[in-house]
Formats: structure tokens, C-alpha cells, sequence
């Protein structure tokens, strides 16, 4: 078996309006390449950080009068705000543009790449906010904060 980093596979696009995929479990190779490429390149806009996008189990306490032992049963499974931080670009701002705030959508996570058979994992989301970092001596980057719903997973198709 051989271990890989995951920047070397990972895909992240965000579909809006007439991108998102006709169906989210089988996305197409073709409506995939039609995302905004939010790993972006490495002299450009891009990806510089990725948090969130998992979900968020709990449980429930479960006391019973004969005991003061006290089990769980599954409870909720959240999913929290996530952000994606991006690398601004001082001519080019495709991901920057495409997530206005407000903007509904579909982040995919494709942690195999992008190609027909790899799994995805897609969100529907809301963008809620982009803030600007502002810091000397420090890269300009972006965090892009997202309401995400339940993800549907599936398989790219051909």
C-alpha cells in the first residue's frame, strides 16, 4: 500500500445557478469541469485552507430509575459553518467573484481527483460571509464562510 499527500488528488469546486450537477449522487465528468476550481493554481488564486465540512455527531443520555448508570442513544448529526480560505490573486478573482455572500450553491470535495469512478461528496450550501485578512509581511487570503447541509455522496459518472 502505498500512503500520498491529499493536495496532490484533492478536488474542490463550487457549482451555483446552472452548474450544480443534475444529480448530486452522479455527478458527470463534463458538469464537474464546469465548477469553479477552488484549488486554483499555485501562483494564483487558490485554495490555502480547508475547515469543516464534517459532520458533527451526539448522543443522548438515557437514565433509567434502577440504576445511576447512564447509556446514550444516537442523538443529531450536525454539520457545522465551514470556511474555505482562499489565496487572493491581484488580476484574477473567479472564486473570490463566483461566492458573494448569500450565493446558494454545492461545494463537491473530491479527495480522489476529478476523474469518472472517484467518489464525491457534495454540499449544498449557502455563503454566509467572506472576510478579508488583512496582515503585513503575509500572503492576502480570504476565508469564505459557508452554511453547509447535509452532503450527498456518490461517484462521478462518465
Amino acid at each position: 500500500m502505498t500512503r500520498f499527500t491529499l493536495p496532490t488528488q484533492l478536488g474542490v469546486r463550487f457549482f451555483s445557478g446552472g452548474t450544480i450537477p443534475a444529480a448530486l449522487a452522479a455527478p458527470t465528468a463534463a458538469e464537474v469541469a464546469a465548477g469553479v476550481n477552488v484549488v486554483g493554481t499555485s501562483d494564483g488564486e487558490g485554495l490555502a485552507d480547508i475547515q469543516g465540512f464534517v459532520s458533527s455527531p451526539s448522543t443522548i443520555e438515557t437514565p433509567d430509575y434502577n440504576s445511576h448508570q447512564v447509556g446514550t442513544v444516537p442523538g443529531d448529526t450536525t454539520f457545522p459553518q465551514s470556511t474555505l480560505s482562499i489565496y487572493m490573486d491581484d488580476t484574477t478573482r473567479t472564486v473570490y467573484d463566483a461566492m458573494l455572500p448569500d450565493t446558494v450553491g454545492v461545494v463537491g470535495l473530491f479527495f480522489d481527483g476529478e476523474d469518472a469512478t472517484e467518489d464525491s461528496l457534495l454540499f449544498p450550501v449557502t455563503v454566509q460571509n467572506r472576510r478579508r485578512r488583512v496582515a503585513r509581511d503575509e500572503a492576502h487570503i480570504c476565508d469564505i464562510d459557508v452554511a453547509i447541509s447535509v452532503p450527498t455522496e456518490g461517484v462521478i459518472a462518465a
